[in-house]
């Protein structure tokens, strides 16, 4: 792999915007209590004496006696801590991360990408004390290795800005460059080998990263594997993995090993001294030891259950290992015993069991985990494939409200059956079951059938008989397992987001906003959930709506909380109410922004700034669902200035700044604020009518358009020039505010789309193609991201080659067409029809054309077997519910911003349901004609031009996606399995 490198610049850039602006992100304090069963990542002696170890919550632990007495050295990060290295007995580094909230999108982008940040800490005192380094622009770090007080080498996850995840110091680890590479990795460990620093990556492949070789450097593992770490005793190298995979080579090639290791051991850290390897992982029952120069393989029983994070060993007779639980085991025997440092094997509290990681229950961790302080484990079953990104942000998610164990079991390839469920699931819970012990078991998603399967594996002796034999894992009983389950089922225990947490001083909705925010949810303030009983044991006695019969200290942590926090806490009102008078207050107001601002600073000055903030964003986002769109802009921009380090702020300046570039959202400024001029040939028109039935000479019955009485038209042809000077003119403070931010933001690639559509409207239609390009080579950026930059670079050009199935023609009209609902208009018998296909057949048909004044849309739908189609026998209603409604849905996006878009929902009645980016407060004047046949229904709609280009510049392409809706079914134009978001129309 062949790296050269260019130097990450941390210069800051202070932009003067709502006030000065800090470019570092922020790790909320973590409770003292969490440190003492916090997960132990690494260790490190420098001598026989002098030692370290680092984990989560910024936990770093030193001892000067070789490891018979552990303190705890004070830190001002409370990242979590990966690596920690020293090449004397005074200086040294550990390195880490922590994830924060991306920038959640409303319309192109739907994917879910996390986003991290680098932690550098540095010691020159021996450990005493430790200094943060500027290390805003790094990806959160895995590894670190340096070879003399200037020169070292990190290994961490691949970002957008640097994808490669490999970096070099030359000054002490004051500044850093990357690698150029383009390709993507997410990096474990590495490991001094006899010629330079060898690294693995998520996807198992060895690289040499210190020879500035080709490729022919790198060496790939005989087939898929994954590997963990690997270590060099003298020429051999040895590489560990899952289900006990041994690697090992002396050459440029890497062979499997048979061992006596059973597969059931997942093998995490490997460490080598003089002609030996010692290696251990998951359950850490045990520890195997292999001399390479007489190929003799030893098992030691480590008393302990606890996951082996990181092995270390000074020589053949000491070495130390790690782990979760806050464990530290010490042997001075080669590993034949070991004795407990520090640590103990508590049982949990209890343990969550989910699916899908995007949708974890924040609230129960929030509620017994931080709350009461239950210790507790989150163990991911995955079904998809996922990077190390992504269960990185899963795991810091679950870390920031107090979890202290976070296991990832691969998706399963076996077939094998029990009790229904795929056994390769099953056995890995039952594994876990029995190395923690849980009190209470929680199933989520569609978890419930495996649970429960390894629940009853977990206590019987007759089923994986080896987890005893092998693993010295004896069974165990759980006393409870809980459902997540449907708010409308029966259910046992229920958790309010209204709920007040005493130990945080916060409303348990507050309390999971930013983690729900990691993992890329769009509802930060939580849900009520239900758990109902689906297995218990003969031991304990079930009791309603209570989780936990009683506190037992060896389920918990110490309580932390004082009379006198509690009765300060108990000041700061119930959050729902004070949202709602804030709600009501802007009403009574009356556009009193004075009055409403005052009350606005009255109600954020009794909170501390995390919830304030939080608050600001909630009430900003009810606003604006409300259709106040001036009351939401305050809120933000009230929070980017009073807390522009907060970790919301970034997802608050994007929103502002794709608020101020919308095309789109100028329907929602009141009258009041941003005046519109009236076109008066709208109001004489004569075919801008209302519905009116009339019978024809043969007795057919067909609706024609009645003209509007003066007077009634409602609505204008937009905002005045100033206006949009305006909104452009903070637009460009908005860009300079994000380019004066941390650079993993501003190079975010949905915040680079958002900057690069801003300045094509600034540039009247010019597209910026150096993001484009960049966009379109990108590993990190989404396919649909990659596909709207490919377009628009596209698009730049004179003459652009589109996709044929992406674009669909919009023709102009010479005469208009007779709206009836019946698609006999010459028209729509040669203009090109969109066909959008459910179960492989074509379901629908639509058509678009224009004149002048009106964009017109024709739809042709073939019933559906199932459904029922009643004729209309009342007056049509805005906005009704259709959700249960075979309908056709059209998203507009006229200035091609891909952040804000018109939605139009059309059902065979011709009712319509009408929004804005969620904001129903938009009421366009939209006229509709409808026909219900034997095997089809049919619609024809006029929609105003005026309705929805005031706020753009006259564009030949509009961004469209049309959906049919029905029976749970949905399919669209174009494909969404193509990654397409939005289609192209051509207005000709």
């Amino acid at each position: 792999m062949f790296f050269n490198f260019r130097i990450i610049s941390f210069s800051i850039l202070f932009i003067t915007f709502l006030g000065a602006v800090s470019t570092a992100q922020k790790v909320q304090p973590r409770p003292k209590q969490w440190l003492n069963e916090a997960t132990l990542n690494d260790v490190h002696f420098v001598d026989h004496d002098i030692g370290f170890a680092v984990g989560d919550h910024g936990l770093i632990l030193r001892t000067s006696d070789g490891g018979r007495h552990w303190h705890r050295v004070a830190t001002s990060s409370h990242a979590d801590l990966e690596s920690v290295y020293f090449i004397d007995e005074n200086t040294g580094w550990a390195v880490g991360g922590f994830s924060y909230a991306q920038i959640n999108p409303k319309g192109a982008e739907k994917s879910w990408s996390p986003h991290h940040q680098g932690v550098v800490l540095k010691t020159t005192n021996g450990g005493n004390s430790w200094k943060p380094m500027r290390a805003e622009s790094l990806p959160a770090l895995k590894d670190i290795y340096f070879s003399d007080a200037k020169n070292g080498w990190a290994i961490g996850y691949g970002s957008h800005y640097y994808p490669s995840g490999v970096f070099v110091s030359t000054d002490g680890g004051q500044s850093w460059s990357g690698a150029p590479d383009q390709r993507l990795h997410d990096w474990k460990r590495l490991a001094a080998a006899p010629r330079g620093l060898m690294a693995i990556d998520d996807r198992s492949m060895i690289a040499d990263i210190t020879q500035q070789k080709p490729d022919n450097a790198s060496m790939l593992v005989p087939r898929k594997v994954e590997l963990n770490d690997l270590a060099f005793a003298g020429n051999i190298g040895v590489a560990v993995g899952r289900e006990a995979t041994v690697l090992m080579t002396n050459k440029q090639t890497w062979q499997f090993r048979e061992t006596p290791i059973p597969k059931s051991f997942h093998l995490e850290t490997i460490a080598a001294a003089g002609n030996k390897v010692w290696m251990a992982g998951t359950p850490g029952t045990y520890v195997f030891s292999y001399d390479v120069a007489t190929g003799k393989w030893f098992r030691f029983n480590t008393g302990s259950r606890q996951s082996i994070k990181r092995i270390c060993f000074v020589d053949e007779k000491r070495g130390w290992a790690v782990g979760t639980g806050g464990t530290i085991l010490q042997t001075r025997d080669g590993g034949r015993t070991w004795q407990r440092k520090r640590g103990t094997d508590k049982r949990l509290g209890f343990m969550l069991v989910v699916d899908d990681n995007r949708s974890i229950p924040f609230e129960i961790l929030a509620k017994y985990n931080a709350e009461e302080g239950f210790l507790s484990a989150v163990v991911w079953l995955e079904s998809g494939t996922s990077t190390l990104s992504q269960q990185l942000a899963a795991k810091h998610a679950c870390s920031q409200l107090g979890n202290n164990v976070f296991v990832k079991v691969d998706r399963e390839h076996k077939k094998n059956q029990l009790g229904g469920t795929s056994d390769q699931h099953v056995k890995a819970l039952a594994q876990l079951l029995r190395i923690h012990k849980p009190e209470i078991v929680i199933a989520s998603g569609s978890t419930a059938g495996k649970v429960t399967s390894a629940v009853r594996a977990a206590a019987d002796k007759q089923l994986y008989p080896k987890l005893i034999a092998e693993n010295g894992l004896a069974t165990w009983e759980t006393a409870r397992t809980l459902l997540l389950t449907h708010p409308k089922s029966n259910f046992d225990v229920s958790i309010g987001n209204s709920q007040f947490l005493v130990h945080s001083g916060k409303i348990l909705a507050d309390a999971v906003a930013h983690a729900r925010a990691v993992m890329g949810e769009k509802n930060l303030t939580g849900r009520t959930l239900h758990l109902s009983s689906i297995m218990a044991s003969s031991r304990v006695n079930r009791s309603a709506n209570k989780l936990f019969e009683s506190r037992n200290p060896t389920l918990q942590r110490a309580s932390r909380v004082t009379g006198a926090f509690i009765a300060q806490m108990r000041k700061v009102v119930q959050k729902k109410k004070l949202i709602e008078q804030m709600m009501s207050w802007r009403a009574m107001v009356n556009g009193d922004n004075r009055s409403w601002t005052n009350q606005l600073q009255k109600l954020i000055s009794q909170l501390d700034e995390d919830t304030a903030a939080i608050w600001l964003y909630e009430l900003a986002t009810k606003y604006w669902s409300n259709g106040d769109q001036n009351s939401a802009i305050t809120s933000i921009e009230n929070l980017i200035s009073r807390y522009p380090n907060h970790w919301i702020a970034n997802r608050s300046i994007v929103w502002l700044l794709n608020h101020q570039i919308s095309g789109e959202a100028i329907y929602l400024v009141p009258q009041s604020t941003e005046s519109k001029q009236v076109d008066n040939s709208v109001k004489k028109a004569n075919f801008e009518t209302r519905q009116k039935i009339e019978t024809d000479i043969d007795g057919i019955q067909r609706i024609v358009w009645e003209p509007v009485k003066p007077g009634q038209s409602s609505r204008n042809d937009g905002p005045e020039v100033p206006i949009q000077v305006q909104r452009m003119e903070k637009a460009k403070r908005l860009i300079g505010l994000i380019s004066g931010r941390n650079i993993n933001f501003t190079n975010q690639p949905l915040v680079e789309l958002s900057i690069a559509s801003t300045r094509r409207k600034m540039e009247n239609g010019l597209a910026n193609t150096t993001v484009y390009r960049k966009l379109i080579s990108s590993q990190t950026a989404s396919p649909a991201l990659q596909f709207i930059a490919r377009r628009e670079s596209q698009l730049s050009q004179s003459k652009p080659k589109i996709v044929p199935s992406t674009r669909t023609i919009c023709q102009r009209l010479d005469t208009k067409p007779f709206l009836d609902g019946i698609l006999d208009d010459t028209i729509w018998k040669t203009a090109q029809p969109n066909k959008i296909r459910i179960n492989g057949t074509t379901s629908t048909e639509v058509m678009f054309s224009r004149d002048a004044k009106y964009l017109y849309v024709a739809i042709r739908a073939q019933k559906q077997s199932a459904m029922r189609y009643l004729p209309l026998n009342e007056q049509r209603k805005r906005d009704g519910d259709l959700d249960k409604r075979d309908r056709v849905v059209l998203r507009i996006d006229v200035d091609r911003d891909f952040q804000s878009y018109f939605e139009i929902a059309l059902d065979h009645q011709g009712k319509v349901h009408d929004q804005l980016n969620g904001n129903t407060k938009w009421d366009p004047q939209i006229f509709v004609a409808n026909q219900v046949g034997k095997k089809t229904w049919t619609i024809e709609a006029a929609i105003p031009l005026s309705e929805l280009t005031a706020g753009v510049q006259s564009s030949d392409h509009w961004g469209i996606s049309v959906e049919r809706v029905s029976q749970n079914q949905s399919s669209s134009w174009p494909h969404r399995t193509d990654n397409r978001p939005f289609g192209l129309l051509h207005i000709q």
